[in-house]
């Protein structure tokens, strides 16, 4: 079964879904570059799964309608294609200069890396598999999570979702009980690169999962009250969003003991993120919120492909103004990147999709006019 919307309802806009991946794009930022060494946030790779799991809920609230109204799959892949490749290009741009800043060698050694990382396919051939832009091993499994979604949706009902669910959590346990892989940091190298089919398909699904029983809820709910009016009417509604946040941050800032990080890490991605997110779908921000939550989701794709060529191109010269060691490196840097993510998602990446779009657009409705 999929549940649809009243006729004349809009499609919600979740703010509390996009400062939550704010905040986890700054952590990951955070667990990758040089600048925050006195800082561990170990459990920060589980950011992944929950960038994971809101896609599904994003991309369901989009998408899930318009492609069982007829949406076919190539323009859906070439919606999601738009929405990922102008920074993830741009990423790859910056780290060929951050690697070779002194012009690139012979060619041919390149070209086989520029291709793959053009296609945004793994590079099998060394790691890490994606060289051109290290984050980008997610990006490839979300692509390929859409893709399926796409193709299945149609027979994605309640059940077989549950189902995708069951077994993709079951893998999860299994690898983390008989592998030499005691926790869920895997999927971004070579050799543990299949494995990390199984963070996707658990949590993306989930999402889609969850927003199923969204509007499921508001469906028999419209017309009497909304999901969450009680609790928006009292003096928490200012507050409650922002602690869902700091639920997400705590987990993924967290440093459980060793012997605690598989039981940690697997009950964190199946029953406490999903339950964080549910309770986030019913619980937007309110007044001056609703503008930070926005700006952060804005800001967390480009920081999440950015943040490791701009490390490398912008390190010496922070470093130079501002000291090797010490808080205010970090600081700067963090500045400076939020400054540029900022910018280039305003006048690079929303003019270059818009226009995108717009060509995209025009080619099927000259494809129309031919076939029609």
């Amino acid at each position: 079964m999929h549940p649809t919307r009243p006729a004349t309802q809009a499609k919600p806009f979740f703010a509390t879904l996009d400062a939550i991946r704010g905040v986890a794009a700054i952590l990951v930022m955070m667990r990758h570059v040089p600048f925050f060494s006195a800082f561990s946030f170990q459990e920060s790779y589980l950011a992944v799964d929950v960038f994971f799991l809101l896609s599904g809920v994003v991309i369901a609230n989009a998408y899930e309608q318009r492609l069982l109204q007829g949406l076919s799959l190539r323009r859906f892949m070439l919606l999601r294609v738009i929405r990922i490749y102008p920074l993830y290009l741009l990423g790859c741009m910056l780290m060929l200069v951050a690697l070779y800043p002194d012009g690139l060698p012979d060619w041919k050694p390149l070209l086989s890396m520029v291709a793959l990382a053009g296609l945004l396919l793994p590079n099998l051939a060394g790691d890490p598999p994606f060289p051109l832009d290290h984050p980008a091993w997610s990006l490839f499994f979300e692509l390929l999570a859409n893709l399926f979604y796409g193709v299945f949706v149609r027979r994605l009902n309640t059940r077989r979702l549950w189902f995708v669910i069951l077994i993709s959590g079951f893998g999860l346990a299994m690898i983390l009980a008989y592998s030499r892989y005691h926790n869920l940091d895997f999927g971004w190298l070579r050799k543990t690169l299949v494995l990390g089919l199984f963070r996707v398909a658990y949590s993306f699904f989930a999402g889609v999962l969850l927003y199923r029983a969204f509007v499921s809820r508001a469906f028999l709910r419209h017309g009497r009250s909304a999901p969450g009016a009680a609790v928006r009417s009292s003096w928490s509604r200012h507050s409650l969003p922002w602690l869902i946040v700091a639920g997400v941050a705590a987990i993924l800032m967290a440093s459980p003991a060793e012997a605690l990080r598989p039981w940690f890490d697997w009950i964190a991605v199946v029953a406490v993120f999903p339950g964080l997110i549910y309770l986030a779908l019913s619980l937007p921000p309110t007044g001056p919120g609703v503008s930070v939550a926005r700006w952060l989701g804005i800001l967390s794709y480009p920081i999440y492909v950015l943040h490791v060529p701009l490390s490398i191109l912008l390190g010496p010269a922070l470093q130079q103004r501002l000291g090797r060691d010490g808080p205010w490196l970090g600081c700067g840097f963090t500045a400076v990147l939020l400054l540029l993510c900022w910018g280039l998602s305003l006048y690079v990446d929303a003019p270059l999709r818009r226009r995108l779009l717009a060509c995209a657009e025009a080619g099927y409705a000259r494809l129309r006019q031919r076939t029609g």
